[in-house]
């Protein structure tokens, strides 16, 4: 595994900064987000929780959840920077959606995220959060670091707990010697790999050196995962973390889909404009939702 380097003081203090610079950006790229049946913000999974937001795409109470990790580099990302995605996304997969505001680093470094995380989808499986329990259909995903931190809780959790994975463009790994960091971690498609490295950095300053081995999750152990749907951009920096995340899951025998979105970079679902673009990039999500939840409901037949 590739050594990250040391978070300084001005480095902290740099990614505040940006914080605060993004929010202007993510007010503009959620401008247009389409209406949903509700949304609903809260704590979890006690009022002095993690900040979430519910999604309903219809009112109905039968519909699968899908618990939800924003990407942004561990450091970044909110409720609202993925506002208008996961709006599409709940309407193009009629699916209702739980978006988790989970802890950032450096200030919350690994495993923060990934602990709160797995407290709330505890929570859903046992009943004691949204009165869940009740044989619906439980999926958790993310993209980029939410991914990482997805993919993480579930390799901790029981496989009985999720029906099913949702993985975009993950980062799965701090190796930044693979193919695709050589063919796109230049700033030709944005993305860069000594942003990546600045992002492992800020995640795991404070991590033992046991905590930064598991971290590579494509050396950890994936025979007890649930189906996992893999999304993945051509000229992402991470696409190789997909592509050997699949024949990784195709070794343990984990039935998994993955879809490599041609000439897209990364984070490129939040830029999707048209409803045409979104039906085109999440209908294979859906499929794999719907799939997921009909082969739960003749196993409870």
């Amino acid at each position: 595994m590739t050594d990250v380097p040391a978070l300084t003081a001005s480095d902290i203090a740099a990614i505040q900064r940006e914080r605060l610079e993004r929010r202007e950006r993510d007010r503009l790229i959620n401008a247009d987000a389409p209406r949903v049946a509700s949304v609903r913000d809260m704590r979890l999974p006690r009022q002095d929780g993690v900040p979430c937001r519910l999604y309903k795409p219809a009112h109905c109470d039968d519909l699968p959840l899908l618990v939800y990790l924003h990407g942004g580099g561990w450091s970044f990302g909110s409720l609202d920077s993925h506002d208008r995605f996961l709006r599409q996304l709940s309407v193009c997969g009629r699916v209702e959606i739980l978006s988790v505001g989970y802890r950032l680093a450096p200030e919350h470094a690994y495993p923060s995220a990934r602990n709160d995380v797995i407290r709330i989808v505890k929570g859903l499986y046992e009943g004691a959060i949204l009165d869940h329990a009740d044989g619906r259909p439980l999926f958790l995903g993310g993209d980029s670091a939410g991914a990482h931190i997805a993919l993480s809780a579930a390799m901790r959790l029981s496989r009985k707990v999720l029906n099913g994975l949702v993985l975009f463009y993950g980062a799965y790994r701090p190796d930044f010697t693979t193919d695709s960091y050589r063919a796109n971690g230049c700033g030709a498609f944005g993305l860069t790999t000594e942003r990546m490295r600045s992002y492992w950095s800020a995640y795991l300053h404070a991590a033992s050196q046991a905590e930064r081995e598991e971290v590579n999750l494509l050396a950890c152990d994936a025979n007890e995962l649930p189906q996992v749907y893999i999304g993945a951009a051509e000229c992402d920096p991470l696409l190789s973390d997909s592509l050997d995340l699949a024949a990784s899951l195709e070794r343990c025998g984990v039935g998994h889909q993955l879809q490599v979105a041609k000439g897209e970079s990364h984070g490129y679902l939040r830029r999707l404009a048209t409803w045409a673009a979104v039906h085109e990039h999440l209908s294979p999500v859906a499929d794999f939702i719907e799939r997921r939840s009909l082969d739960l409901s003749s196993s409870l037949e």
